[in-house]
């Protein structure tokens, strides 16, 4: 069975990817992210799994009035659909890819860390793990 990573872990790996300018894999772990945390707040909004014909507007809404922030993860759930159905998002330092792992990362993380402090945080070897 393959090791199932939480979304902590997930976004560390995002800014790693990004230290070392692999914004292509980077924008996966940022997706995989995303949707890892939409499964771990949907258990501990409900306490089960979520039903896999849910879709993640409708896991977004549940969120919703389970206390997380609606607006704000309507929001990165519609840049996730950017990122995979459309082109990658601008991808330099000062970026809107850069502003939304920010943002990702508050949630994630529950705090206002910026981008800069994950970076000095975080080892570019786990871009190669």
């Amino acid at each position: 069975m393959a090791k199932k990573y939480n979304s902590k872990d997930l976004i560390k790996y995002t800014v790693a990817q990004m230290k070392r300018r692999r914004y292509a894999t980077a924008h996966a772990f940022w997706v995989f992210a995303f949707e890892n945390f939409l499964e771990e707040a949907y258990k501990k909004v409900t306490g089960s799994e979520p039903d896999p014909n849910l879709t993640n507007r409708e896991i977004t809404d549940l969120l919703g009035r389970g206390g997380y922030n609606w607006r704000q993860l309507k929001n990165l759930n519609w840049k996730r659909n950017q990122i995979i159905h459309n082109a990658f998002i601008n991808e330099d330092e000062s970026g809107e890819f850069s502003r939304l792992t920010e943002e990702l990362g508050y949630v994630i993380f529950n705090d206002k860390k910026s981008l800069k402090e994950r970076k000095e945080e975080i080892d570019t070897e786990l871009a190669l793990e």
